[in-house]
């Protein structure tokens, strides 16, 4: 939603910042036209794969073959029921 607080906000955070006048209004459209290679390789560049933490929220039963099979290296897992409390 676009408010007067939100536009003030907007134009006071590219002049602090130093960003283009289009920074906020162009957003979307910059977005859009990411491809999947363009992420993938910003993803490579800036995630290291130890450092990277997964959270799932399912069925143990259902997704951990899967899990498995996506992550093969994946370093650790931790099964927690629904109803857990720490």
């Amino acid at each position: 939603m676009d408010t007067p607080f939100k536009r003030v906000r907007q134009a006071v955070d590219e002049e602090v910042y130093g960003l283009p006048s289009d920074y906020h209004t162009g957003y979307v459209g910059r977005v859009g036209q990411t491809t999947l290679d363009a992420a993938n390789a910003a993803i490579k560049k800036r995630i290291s794969r130890d450092d990277l933490a997964v959270v799932v929220v399912g069925t143990a039963g259902e997704l951990a073959g899967a899990i498995a099979k996506a992550i093969p290296n994946l370093a650790s897992t931790e099964v927690l029921p629904y109803d857990f409390e720490p």
